[in-house]
This record gives C-alpha cells, sequence and structure tokens, in this order.
C-alpha cells in the first residue's frame, strides 16, 4: 500500500519540479517525508510485535 501511494506522489512530485510549481513540489515532499516515517514506524512496530512473540 505504502509503496502504490509513495511512488504516486513520487511521480506527482518530479512531474510539479520538472514544470517549476515549486509550491506544490514542496508539498509533495513534505508528503513524502511522512510516507517514510509511516513506513519506518510500521516496520519497527511489526519487529518489536514479532520480538514479544518469540521472546
Amino acid at each position: 500500500m505504502i509503496d502504490n501511494e509513495f511512488r504516486i506522489v513520487l511521480e506527482a512530485y518530479t512531474q510539479a519540479t520538472n514544470d517549476g510549481d515549486i509550491g506544490t513540489a514542496e508539498a509533495l515532499l513534505r508528503e513524502l517525508d511522512d510516507l517514510v516515517v509511516s513506513s519506518q514506524y510500521e516496520r519497527v512496530k511489526t519487529e518489536k510485535i514479532k520480538e514479544w512473540t518469540v521472546g
């Protein structure tokens, strides 16, 4: 889910940058950052659950 959303936002960011739309590009860059942070949070949460289950 996040991978697909990341690709869509990245493509929109690239297009906005190519079009010279800096405001939109900056907003999309913030969205990309949020997606990366969310993905990392989910990965860490999953690893912790695995540790609790195994440990």
